[in-house]
């Protein structure tokens, strides 16, 4: 994982911003706040005892002064309902905070409300860990939350946040369930975060609703059914890069009716040959997918109903079936280009058309240029099989150290 000064590569100028306003905006409520200790409150610390009315009595002293510091010395925390934090930072020194029954959860909302160094752990499955609700200027560094709640970290309706260098994990039941949930958020960065999931169930982050401004940068994924999936989210400017997505049992990337996309520099396993798509693409516009490199899946990429989409120097290998598929589908497919990507061994668990196939979609322009593929031919039938004709196709430079033909034209 990358320290935050070393993500300037990967994050966009405007998020890069964000990070810098948000630390200067917490450096300056530091110059008038004060620090209060749990423990003056009466809270005790032992793991037994409820500290519900002591910690939410510190935190709302705290809150009287904005960008104050509530303070857990060493011990374990227990509550057993909601803690409401507003404006305030929870900070923990070799500190657990431990929720006692089903409905206990933290809640973090207003200006500035920050969580760092602490363990968020629960006795019980509990339903909630971490939500960040109606929050500006927020972030979570440096905390873990147990793999003991239904849903462990939820942002909704926030925005200018940073959450980074935390470890999550997850104990659900739920299909298609998520690590992280956010609706309803713009300017937020995540980054160089750990989530470990669960293969039958969930999701590393899901995002979903009109959000603007999200980078998801340098996290590890691991053992889900995905690393990150955007579903219908109608805002702009998404950055996926430099992440590793291991033993993903679905699709480690899913963007579903999604729009201005950049996924970038990912490392992306599958659990098996059963493991659905590399990258999974559907209803979504303007999507830059370059230098990726995904391995072990049934489809490396593979886009659907989608308008202006580049394939780019991504590395492919070990596909069940194609190593890039663009089903047909879109009623005006905008411009595509499939450029300079290595394949290697497709076609592993049976009878596939071809490495690269492309369906007859109304493109207004359509680039296959100098892409490769070697290894394993045994079940396939094509290299390239396009049945857009040359022209309006423009296609070049392709070459296999196979004896597969390509197809082009229906």
């Amino acid at each position: 994982m990358l320290p935050v000064h070393h993500l300037r590569q990967f994050l966009p100028a405007s998020h890069l911003l964000l990070i810098a306003l948000v630390t200067l905006f917490l450096t300056a409520q530091a110059a008038f706040a004060a620090t209060v200790n749990v423990r003056d409150f009466g809270a005790v610390g032992d793991g037994v005892t409820d500290d519900q009315t002591a910690i939410q009595n510190a935190i709302n002293f705290a809150a009287a002064t904005p960008g104050s510091t509530v303070l857990f010395p060493p011990g374990n925390y227990l509550h057993t309902g909601q803690l409401t934090v507003n404006g305030v930072n929870l900070v923990g020194k070799g500190a657990t905070i431990t929720a006692g029954a089903f409905s206990a959860s933290i809640v973090l909302g207003a200006t500035g409300s920050t969580l760092s160094g602490l363990i968020i752990d629960a006795t019980v499955g509990a339903s909630i860990g971490v939500h960040f609700n109606n929050a500006t200027q927020f972030s979570m560094r440096n905390t873990v939350i147990a793999a003991k709640f239904v849903n462990p970290l939820t942002v909704s309706f926030s925005s200018d946040g940073v959450i980074d260098g935390n470890q999550v994990g997850i104990n659900s039941p739920i299909v298609r369930n998520r690590i992280l949930g956010m609706v309803g958020v713009n300017r937020v960065v995540i980054s160089n975060n750990t989530f470990i999931g669960n293969a039958t169930a969930t999701n590393g982050i899901d995002l979903q609703g009109a959000d603007n401004d999200i980078s998801i940068v340098s996290n590890l994924f691991t053992d889900g059914l995905g690393g990150v999936r955007f579903l219908n989210v109608s805002g702009n400017n998404f950055n996926i890069s430099k992440n590793i997505i291991l033993r993903a049992a679905a699709s480690g990337i899913s963007l579903l009716n999604t729009n201005s996309i950049t996924v970038e520099k990912n490392t992306i396993r599958g659990l098996d040959l059963d493991a659905f798509r590399g990258i999974n693409v559907d209803g979504t516009t303007n999507c830059r997918i370059i230098k990726n490199d995904i391995n072990q899946f049934t489809t490396g990429i593979q886009t659907q109903n989608c308008t202006n989409i580049s394939m780019v120097k991504n590395t492919i290998s070990r596909c069940g079936r194609q190593g890039i598929s663009v089903i047909s589908g879109a009623a005006a497919a905008g411009a595509f280009v499939i450029n300079k990507n290595g394949l290697s061994d497709c076609g592993l668990s049976g009878a596939t058309s071809a490495v690269i196939e492309v369906g007859q979609d109304d493109f207004t322009s359509l680039a296959i240029t100098g892409n490769s593929y070697k290894g394993s031919t045994a079940n396939l039938a094509f290299f390239i099989r396009c049945l857009v004709p040359i022209p309006p196709t423009v296609a070049f430079g392709n070459k296999t150290a196979t004896l597969l033909p390509s197809q082009f034209g229906p």
